[in-house]
């Protein structure tokens, strides 16, 4: 009803289309190593994660990405630690809920948070690491996880390691309007070459558009 009782009142439909990807991490898993290799490390503590290869502007119509400010890195073992510390954004600490660093032993996964890590491919997780990312055309262009973590060996022996995790082998290209939902798994072996970059399987949905109508 036209409560204002205007003379040019028309009727429209809009069709909603997200024009953004959003990526979620919504756990971290130490895969055991299988018999007759053993873990070098019995537990891993997950410090900084950093998100490298994503664009900061592009064309909402075109879809297009813009080459001013986009941040396609390329730091090697002797530069990552302080390229993650002093990424300025997307990044996060990965905390538990009592503000202390997460930590895992060989066979466990953990939700950011610390808690247990949601069943379904992360759908309804709430403790999760969130991104949104701009569209892309090429798996090429997919976005790269850069973590940095802390490893102690068997006898108390602390020690820096980090990985490269890529969205390329297996993915489609990062196309606006989809979630993105990743289980960030990495086993020792991943830690002897991690400039090879762990290959990140995800699980994709669509996002929920809701009909808007217009109100005078």
């Amino acid at each position: 009803p036209d409560s204002e009782n205007h003379e040019n009142v028309y009727q429209a439909s809009v069709n909603l289309e997200p024009r953004v990807s959003r990526f979620e991490i919504y756990g971290f898993e130490d895969e055991s190593a299988e018999d007759p290799a053993t873990n070098k490390y019995t537990s891993v503590k997950l410090d900084k994660i950093a998100l490298n290869h994503y664009y900061t502007k592009y064309d909402f119509v075109t879809k297009t990405p813009s080459e001013t400010g986009k941040v396609f890195d390329n730091p090697d073992k002797n530069t990552l630690w302080s390229w993650v510390e002093s990424a300025k954004a997307p990044w996060a600490d990965v905390l538990s809920a009592e503000e202390t660093e997460l930590t895992l032993t060989p066979g466990q996964s953990k939700a950011p948070n610390g808690g247990a890590v949601a069943a379904d491919d992360g759908e309804g997780a709430e403790n999760i690491i969130t991104y949104g990312l701009a569209h892309v055309a090429d798996k090429a262009n997919n976005p790269e996880l850069l973590l940095t973590l802390h490893g102690t060996t068997a006898d108390g022996t602390e020690e820096p390691i980090y990985l490269r995790g890529q969205f390329t082998k297996n993915s489609q290209a990062f196309n606006s309007g989809k979630i993105y939902r990743v289980l960030y798994s990495f086993s020792d072996a991943d830690f002897t070459q991690p400039e090879r970059c762990v290959e990140l399987n995800v699980k994709v949905a669509n996002w929920t558009v809701v009909p808007v109508t217009p109100e005078f």
